[in-house]
């Protein structure tokens, strides 16, 4: 519910995907370039992820404008290419995979607007 994303929250959220992209990063682009996955999309979920992980890294307060700013560009690029992402890990690196949707849906409920009923 909105007003349940404090700071705290919001960097453990953060600082998951920031250590899921610390470790795997480097694979995954391989892996995806491997697939087909078209370079200028690549590179844009990419930069996207790495504006989300440097919040997590930051000493600024993560506040949900904060968080917002920081993410809702690659949350809106990994949408945008999930299918294709999702289709180059079929049956390749499972885990990689289990690991990167995990700390990103964590993201995806946080910091939202109420829905008006």
């Amino acid at each position: 519910a909105a007003g349940d994303d404090s700071p705290a929250l919001l960097r453990a959220a953060l600082t998951r995907l920031d250590r899921w992209h610390r470790v795997n990063s480097a694979a995954v682009q391989g892996l995806l370039e491997d697939a087909g996955l078209p370079a200028p999309a690549l590179a844009r979920l990419f930069k996207r992820l790495k504006k989300a992980v440097r919040l997590a890294r930051s000493e600024d307060a993560v506040t949900c404008d904060a968080f917002r700013a920081a993410t809702s560009g690659y949350l809106a690029a990994m949408a945008a290419q999930l299918d294709e992402v999702g289709r180059a890990f079929r049956g390749r690196e499972p885990e990689v995979w289990a690991g990167w949707a995990e700390a990103t849906l964590r993201l995806w409920p946080l910091c939202r607007p109420p829905v008006a009923a």
